[in-house]
C-alpha cells in the first residue's frame, strides 16, 4: 500500500459504533506510512526504528483509557478519539514506559496554546518533530498515540490556560475545524492519552534546518550569515519580500525577491479558510501602512502556527523562481 493510501488505511481502521466513530489501534505498517507521508513534504526522514509501546503496566493503562473513553462517550455522546504524535526524548520514553505519561515533566517551551500536553494531529508529525530532543546518536523520537478529546475548545496562541474554561469542554485545539495541535490538560494525561508506538528517526541536514528554524525567533523568511533584522518590506517600500536564505557566504542573498501576494497565494491551500481571511486582513493593513513589517511577520507566524511550514513554503517557491541578481522593485501603493 503506497503512501497516498494512508488516509484510506486510517478509514479502514475505524469502527463505526452507532453514530460515533472509534479509532482503533493501528498496525505498525500503517503508522510507518502515516509518518513518512506526513513528513514527505518537508524533506527526508529516515526511520531508525519503530516498535510498539509496551511495558508491564501497558495492559492496565489500556483498560483505563478504554474506560475513560466509555465515560466520555456517555457524557458527551462521542469520546472523539483521535490519532496524534507526541514529541519525546530518549529519557522521557523510559520514564513513560515505567511510570506513565503523567510522570514526565512538561516543558513550558512546548506549551504554545496553554499549559498542557501538546500533540500534533496524525497528518502533521513534523509539527511535533520540531520539538523533539535529539539523543547522542542524532536520533529523534515521536510517540504515536490515541487521544480522547471529547468536547474541544479553541485555544489562542500564548494563552496561559491550564484547565477547561468550563465543564462543557474536555480539551483544546489550535483550530476547531482543522486542528494541527491537540492539547490535553495535565490532569488528564494518564487517562486521555494512550501511547501505542515509538518512531525513532533521523532527518537530513536540509530538514534539520527547517526543524531548527521552527524553534527559533530568527526571521522565518530567511536571513544571510550576518545577523540582522528581517528584510521584509511593506507595500509602500516594495512589492516584494527578500527571500535570501542563510548560508555560509558573506555575500547578500542572490535569490529573487518574492512578491507578498505570491507567498499568500501559496499558503491558501495550507491553512484554513478562516486563517486566510485573517492573513488577508492583516496584509491590507500592512499595505495601508497601519502595521509595521515586524508586526506583520509576527502575526503571520502566529496565524500559520508552524514556522517550519512557512519556511518550507518559501523555500519551495524560491526553487521555482529563476535566479537573478538580488534587487528590490519599487512600486507605489495601490
Amino acid at each position: 500500500m503506497g503512501n497516498g493510501n494512508v488516509g484510506e488505511a486510517v478509514e479502514q481502521n475505524k469502527n463505526i459504533v452507532g453514530s460515533a466513530v472509534v479509532y482503533v489501534r493501528l498496525d505498525l505498517d500503517t503508522v510507518q506510512k502515516m509518518f513518512l507521508k506526513g513528513t514527505s513534504s518537508f524533506g527526508s526522514a529516515d526511520i531508525v526504528e519503530i516498535y510498539p509501546f509496551s511495558s508491564t503496566m501497558m495492559l492496565s493503562r489500556l483498560e483505563l483509557f478504554e474506560k475513560q473513553a466509555e465515560i466520555t462517550k456517555n457524557c458527551r455522546g462521542d469520546a472523539n478519539i483521535q490519532y496524534a504524535w507526541l514529541a519525546s526524548s530518549k529519557g522521557e520514553l523510559s520514564t513513560m514506559m515505567k511510570c506513565g505519561l503523567g510522570h514526565c515533566g512538561i516543558s513550558t517551551s512546548k506549551c504554545t496554546h496553554g499549559f498542557g500536553v501538546h500533540l500534533a494531529a496524525a497528518t502533521f508529525p513534523f509539527a511535533s518533530a520540531s520539538h523533539c530532543d535529539i539523543d547522542e546518536n542524532g536520533v529523534r523520537h515521536l510517540v504515536f498515540c490515541r487521544v480522547i478529546m471529547g468536547n474541544m475548545e479553541l485555544l489562542r496562541p500564548g494563552t496561559r490556560q491550564f484547565r477547561p474554561s468550563s465543564s462543557d469542554y474536555d480539551s483544546g485545539v489550535d483550530d476547531i475545524h482543522n486542528p494541527r495541535y491537540y492539547i490535553v490538560w495535565n490532569m488528564n494525561t494518564n487517562t486521555h492519552i494512550c501511547p501505542e508506538y515509538v518512531v525513532s528517526f533521523k532527518v537530513s541536514s536540509a530538514t534539520e534546518g527547517l526543524l531548527l528554524g521552527s524553534k527559533t525567533k530568527n526571521n522565518i523568511f530567511g536571513v544571510n550569515s550576518a545577523s540582522r533584522s528581517p528584510k521584509i518590506l511593506s507595500r509602500s517600500e516594495s512589492s516584494t519580500v527578500d527571500t535570501g536564505i542563510a548560508s555560509g557566504s558573506r555575500r547578500g542573498p542572490t535569490s529573487p525577491s518574492m512578491p507578498f501576494p505570491v507567498l499568500i497565494d501559496a499558503l491558501k491551500n495550507k491553512v484554513s479558510a478562516k486563517d486566510m481571511e485573517v492573513i488577508n486582513m492583516h496584509y491590507l493593513q500592512f499595505r495601508a501602512k497601519r502595521m509595521t513589517r515586524d508586526d506583520f511577520a509576527k502575526k503571520l507566524r502566529l496565524i500559520v502556527r508552524d514556522d517550519a511550514l512557512l519556511r518550507a513554503t518559501i523555500v519551495g517557491l524560491q526553487s521555482k523562481m529563476p535566479p537573478q541578481p538580488s534587487r528590490v522593485i519599487k512600486t507605489e501603493p495601490y
